[in-house]
């Protein structure tokens, strides 16, 4: 059942707009409708949609850059001093701000479009072969082992056929592809079940990264005895502290600084890619769905194309 928006008030404007010739029942602002308004795709027309969703992901990977570059370079890191009650001395500190909640939104958006296309492919070769397209996944498990055992048939010590039995029976050629190029479980070179890990976690909540400002460019710090220190580009770890900066006085001042450079990674606690680098990780990833698509499209089309 599709449920279509319809902004129109009068019933017979409702049918002449709508996309569709079905029998429709009104409910409120919506056309439900008896019927699936787009009907299963070819295996080419699958292609041709997953290469959308693909460049739609990488829009979002952009999207995200943008985010981090305009956080850097919008002032929302701010120095901050410590006195030292022992010493007398002055050390400083670089605090971030929270990072914008678009940018974990941008992160998830890349990995369900990611993840479509993957299925977007599966739904296609399913609908060449068995026509059966319902609930249709990208074929995918947590190991190797596991994987080989979703594709066997029943046998006596195996009542029931693996989970993913369909596809072999619908296109060895693509189990085939699943076992020798794509290796579609955790560690596998095209990263195809992180990928649905992470787009399945998006569903349930949004995937945070962590952050810490790694450097600050053309700072300049001095203080009432004329004591100065400049440096170019200054090294921060974790925590934010200037470890290199620290005075004998306690009335230093920083007289100028550039902006911050970010160190965005996922979290270390996560599940997938804990802390690998965010942008070098997303744009890897959609590399590794473009790959997979071409896979399929150069062994399994030539199969469809009369």
């Amino acid at each position: 059942m599709v449920l279509m928006p319809c902004v129109t008030t009068s019933v017979d404007s409702r049918v002449s707009r709508c996309p569709t010739l079905e029998s429709y029942i009104f409910r409120g602002d919506f056309i439900v409708s008896s019927k699936e308004a787009i009907p299963s795709q070819s295996f080419k027309e699958a292609v041709f949609q997953a290469k959308l969703k693909i460049d739609r992901a990488n829009c979002h990977v952009s999207e995200a850059q943008g985010i981090i570059r305009g956080y850097e370079e919008g002032g929302h890191c701010r120095v901050v001093h410590e006195a030292n009650g022992v010493s007398g001395g002055q050390t400083f500190k670089i605090v971030a701000e929270a990072l914008p909640g678009n940018l974990p939104c941008a992160i998830g958006d890349t990995f369900n479009n990611l993840n479509c296309a993957l299925d977007y492919v599966a739904n296609g070769v399913m609908h060449e072969t068995s026509g059966v397209t319902k609930r249709t996944h990208f074929p995918m498990d947590k190991t190797r082992n596991a994987f080989r055992q979703s594709l066997r048939k029943a046998t006596t010590q195996q009542a029931q056929p693996g989970k993913h039995r369909s596809i072999v029976e619908a296109c060895p050629l693509f189990a085939l592809l699943l076992l020798c190029k794509i290796h579609p479980y955790r560690g596998g070179n095209h990263l195809v079940w992180e990928i649905r890990q992470l787009a399945n976690l998006d569903k349930h909540r949004l995937i945070v990264p962590a952050h810490y400002v790694a450097s600050l460019s053309n700072v300049r710090i001095s203080d009432d005895n004329q004591n100065q220190f400049e440096m170019g580009s200054v090294g921060i770890g974790p925590g934010g502290t200037f470890n290199v900066v620290r005075f004998s006085s306690n009335n230093a001042k920083i007289d100028s600084c550039g902006p911050a450079k970010l160190s965005v990674t996922f979290p270390d606690t996560s599940e997938v890619f804990a802390g690998a680098p965010l942008i070098a990780t997303l744009l890897q990833c959609v590399q590794r769905v473009r790959e997979v698509i071409e896979i399929c499209e150069q062994f399994l089309a030539p199969i469809w194309s009369t």
